[in-house]
């Protein structure tokens, strides 16, 4: 089960991700409230993020696309580097 907590600060909201990042309900929740109709940057904080698959780990790229597209910006924070590698965030790394 994946949770996520939307933390309000500044100008960038920060969802918090808890549990597992798997195909289904869980990567169509994040993408849902990811790529809402809204003109901000979102940060990804994967800390808590305990087990993800394949799905879940193209839902964050195609958020990530998607964004962009809308010169907006998708940055992770706390991601594992299993994540940032398999995703190519390599400009990320540093963050983690």
């Amino acid at each position: 089960m994946l949770s996520i907590e939307v933390v309000e600060s500044g100008a960038v909201p920060t969802f918090i991700c808890r549990g597992r990042l798997i195909r289904g309900q869980e990567s169509d929740y994040l993408f849902d409230l990811v790529t809402r109709q809204d003109s901000r940057d979102v940060v990804l904080d994967l800390e808590q993020l305990h087990s993800f698959d394949q799905e879940g780990l193209s839902t964050i790229s195609l958020c990530r696309e998607l964004l962009s597209f809308t010169n907006r910006r998708l940055s992770l924070r706390n991601a594992s580097t299993e994540i940032l590698r398999q995703l190519g965030f390599q400009e990320d790394a540093a963050a983690a």
